[in-house]
């Protein structure tokens, strides 16, 4: 997450886009570890993340946003999305792009995640 900082590039990926590989109609659980640039945890605290699936920048939504959870016991800067396999049995098998933001209780937001890769492969059933 920026804060404004110069980044740790020992402790923060300066490129934060990670390729995905998930089933579709799979359940899957993808935590995150949201840092600072210093490397230091935020706070997630009144936050809240929220990750978008899309086929093209363009588009829609390819399923309905999904929140993060806050583990407990907490972990600081820990949250992790569950992707319901409903959610995704209807998609044809690609690469899609996923985006992650997090917003403040004001409304702020920006994006911890810019759009990614993320490819639905074939269902293993």
């Amino acid at each position: 997450m920026n804060d404004g900082t110069t980044p740790n590039a020992s402790l923060v990926p300066l490129d934060p886009r990670k390729r995905l590989e998930l089933p579709v109609g799979m359940n899957a659980q993808l935590p995150i570890l949201v840092l600072l640039p210093s490397g230091a945890p935020v706070k997630l605290a009144g936050m809240t993340l929220t990750l978008t699936v899309k086929k093209r920048p363009t588009d829609g939504v390819a399923f309905p946003a999904v929140t993060a959870t806050i583990p407990s016991p907490a972990q600081p800067g820990m949250a992790v999305f569950s992707i319901l396999g409903v959610k995704t049995k209807g998609l044809n098998p690609g690469t899609y792009l996923y985006d992650v933001w997090i917003s403040d209780g004001s409304g702020n937001s920006q994006a911890v995640v810019p759009a990614s890769p993320l490819v639905f492969t074939p269902s293993i059933n």
